[in-house]
Parts: structure tokens; sequence; C-alpha cells
């Protein structure tokens, strides 16, 4: 872990109140986790090298699929529904 100081976190904050300003223009309550939860993923890996695209799409594809198994079209139901 980096150096850490009380302008990391009001750096982190600040990004994240003009984030909610400038692509949400507003938070409910309802969603405010979720979005502190992605924005946070954001911050810790605004350095790395490898395109954040290219991360996330290597986490979904390793993320164990769901209790319906793999994704099934509309209208199509899995074995065991």
């Amino acid at each position: 872990m980096g150096n850490v100081h009380t302008n990391t976190i009001d750096g982190f904050w600040s990004q994240l109140k003009r984030s909610i300003d400038g692509t949400n223009h507003s938070v409910s309550e309802r969603h405010l986790q979720d979005d502190i939860n992605e924005y946070s993923f954001r911050y810790n890996h605004r350095d790395d090298e490898r395109a954040m695209y290219a991360t996330i799409a290597d986490r979904v594809t390793k993320a164990p699929h769901g209790k319906h198994g793999e994704y099934s079209p509309v209208g199509k139901k899995n074995a065991g529904d």
C-alpha cells in the first residue's frame, strides 16, 4: 500500500462529488453505495497501466456464473427453474 494522507481521502471525495455532479447529476440513497463502490474501484485502479475495460472484462469472465447458470436468452428457462 502506498502512502496515505488526509489529502488522499480529501481528493477521493472531491473527485467523487465532481463525478456525481458531472455524470449522474444526482444520486438516490438507494444507489449511493453502488456508485461509491464503482468510483472506489476506478480510483484504486487509476494508475494501472492496463486499460480499465480489460481489467473489468477479465473479472467478469472469471466470476462464477449466477444461480441460473450461464446466460440464457430471454424467454428460455434453465433446467431446474
